[in-house]
């Protein structure tokens, strides 16, 4: 006895050159994430990342890269020019 069974309904996947997105709409999308990538908080003479896209208590402006650029070279000169610390043998898996 062997069970029959039934074909499920052919499905409308619409036509393939239509698109739910215009050439217009991306360009407009694209510009506006672009220009707001630029956007930041200015306080007491300082840039901080835009706190709409995340929060961040450092500071994002050439001084705090010279900052950062200066304790990585005060730790690369603590570790004797290593960039890390944990026994690595010569045959690591």
């Amino acid at each position: 006895m062997t069970a029959q069974i039934e074909a499920e309904p052919a499905l409308d996947v619409g036509n393939d050159t239509e698109s739910n997105f215009s050439a217009d709409s991306e360009t407009e999308s694209t510009a506006s994430i672009t220009s707001s990538i630029f956007e930041n908080k200015y306080f007491q003479g300082r840039t901080y990342a835009n706190p709409k896209y995340g929060k961040h208590w450092a500071p994002n402006d050439e001084k705090q890269l010279e900052a950062l650029d200066l304790i990585h070279h005060w730790l690369t000169l603590m570790l004797d020019d290593k960039l890390f610390l944990p026994p690595i043998g010569d045959n690591p898996q």
